[in-house]
């Protein structure tokens, strides 16, 4: 379960073997809430598998449809329209773009590109869903209203990120800002659990040495024995 910011800074303090405050936002000292908003800038240009989200759009016989607000980027290779086995590519290469767009031959499905947080697609089919998936820049869940935004404003609102990560990160900063020693040893520390915790989330690759082939032994084409 997701800490709230309060929790989270606590921690730190705690670590930092210094007193906790009553609150972090509106109290005597904000620093470290919003280094917490440093933080979390930062670590949200790293893609998670927790900031990704699937949207759909139905076409109708518009050119232009809005995207998500909180849309950081599409993932690459996943746009398709639903029913479809070919995926779309994006963003459509300029010369093919204008090409197509001058001269509407038919037949043509689909080209598709991005302007504006819009996603411009030529000869739109109505009727027919496009879907993919996107990396979302709303990693916050507000307390109150429970919808997702891009940065803590309340003690109480909790991130979609693994909570430690944001700790340690924390810790350093906070230690720098406030001229702590050792906090250069925090952010190795940081560094570190940073690294594992991306292998977790990439995981291991399976070596294939036969290319598909059930056994990489063969027979040998000269007697070896001979």
């Amino acid at each position: 379960m997701s800490k709230r910011l309060q929790e989270i800074c606590d921690a730190v303090l705690i670590r930092l073997a210094l007193g906790k405050e009553v609150s972090y936002f509106g109290g005597n000292d904000e620093t470290i809430a919003y280094l917490a908003n440093e933080s979390l800038g930062e670590l949200s240009r790293m893609q998670w598998q927790q900031m990704r989200r699937t949207a759909t759009i139905p076409m109708t016989t518009a050119t232009s449809y809005l995207l998500p607000a909180e849309m950081l980027y599409i993932v690459p290779d996943t746009l398709n329209a639903v029913g479809q086995e070919r995926f779309i590519q994006l963003p459509a290469p300029t010369n093919e773009w204008w090409y197509f767009k001058t001269h509407q031959p038919s037949g043509i499905r689909y080209k598709v590109r991005i302007t504006n947080n819009e996603l411009e697609v030529l000869n739109p089919d109505p009727g027919i869903d496009l879907q993919f998936e996107y990396i979302t820049r709303a990693l916050v869940q507000d307390a109150t209203t429970l919808q997702f935004k891009n940065e803590f404003t309340n003690d109480n609102d909790t991130c979609i990120l693994d909570s430690e990560l944001l700790i340690k990160d924390l810790k350093w900063r906070y230690g720098k800002e406030k001229g702590k020693e050792g906090w250069e040893n925090d952010k190795l520390i940081f560094n570190s659990y940073l690294r594992t915790v991306r292998g977790q989330e990439s995981g291991a690759t399976t070596l294939n040495f036969g290319h598909g082939n059930p056994s990489i032994s063969s027979e040998p084409w000269t007697d070896l024995y001979v």
